[in-house]
């Protein structure tokens, strides 16, 4: 009897770890589910941001449907105040290239407003910065290499956690904010990819893809200046990133008439 009791006690112990093993095999198929559910989806909210200059020259950035009325949200900084701008993004068909008047823009916190008449891309739900912690994993979508790559035209998505949640100034002169830094680093053609938080699918910020350095900073312009006329290129080998906070960007999205 007493050794059957033992042996009974070792099934019951097989039966419940067994059980919490195709439990937690259970869990990571859906949470894997979820990251790629997410990914998608902002995946499908992004356009390429392009024009060109006087010279000929081709500038690019990323922007992000944030209604259904053919609303975008991007970088100040990308659309460098011009009236208006192109988007593209791929279609059934190829690729599709429309043009985009440039509503509003705020230079404080680097953000700019796009009006195109493409509205069926989905629009990005937006959340909040609020609890959000160190260490929670964030997706992200755009296209760093914009057109310089011979290839088709399709958005790339990224990977990270947040690595910290200082205040930062985004551009010379402006006042310190918070931001969300991540732990990936932001490429050229970056700037104005939405950042996803993946537990929730929704929208905590926007990328920059240019950083300055803190730091660096006192109360002498001349080094921010500096500072701010680094290449992006060069300082995305920091392998860090930094995303404007969907706050700020809400506040300035509904001054402008745009519900999220």
């Amino acid at each position: 009897m007493g050794g059957g009791g033992v042996e009974g006690r070792w099934k019951m112990r097989i039966f419940y770890l067994a059980a919490l093993g195709a439990l937690l095999l259970c869990v990571s198929f859906l949470s894997r589910g979820r990251v790629v559910a997410v990914a998608e989806r902002a995946a499908s909210s992004v356009v390429l941001v392009w024009y060109q200059d006087d010279a000929g020259t081709a500038s690019y950035g990323t922007a992000f449907a944030v209604d259904d009325k053919g609303h975008f949200l991007t970088c100040a900084h990308v659309v460098r105040g011009r009236q208006e701008v192109a988007i593209a993004f791929p279609t059934v068909e190829g690729e599709a290239n429309v043009a985009a008047r440039v509503v509003a823009s705020d230079e404080r916190i680097d953000a700019a407003l796009l009006k195109a008449d493409e509205k069926g891309l989905p629009a990005a739900r937006f959340g909040s910065t609020k609890g959000l912690r160190v260490g929670e994993e964030v997706i992200f979508a755009g296209y760093p290499m914009g057109y310089t790559l011979n290839a088709d035209l399709e958005p790339s998505v990224g990977f990270g956690h947040v690595s910290a949640l200082p205040k930062w100034r985004v551009s010379a002169r402006a006042p310190r904010i918070p931001i969300v830094q991540i732990d990936a680093s932001v490429a050229l053609g970056h700037s104005g990819s939405p950042l996803f938080r993946t537990s929730s699918g929704k929208v905590i910020g926007m990328l920059k893809s240019h950083v300055g350095v803190p730091g660096l900073v006192k109360s002498n312009d001349e080094v921010l200046d500096f500072v701010e006329s680094i290449p992006s290129e060069l300082v995305g080998r920091a392998g860090i990133g930094i995303a404007l906070p969907a706050d700020s960007l809400r506040r300035f999205l509904e001054r402008h008439g745009v519900k999220t």
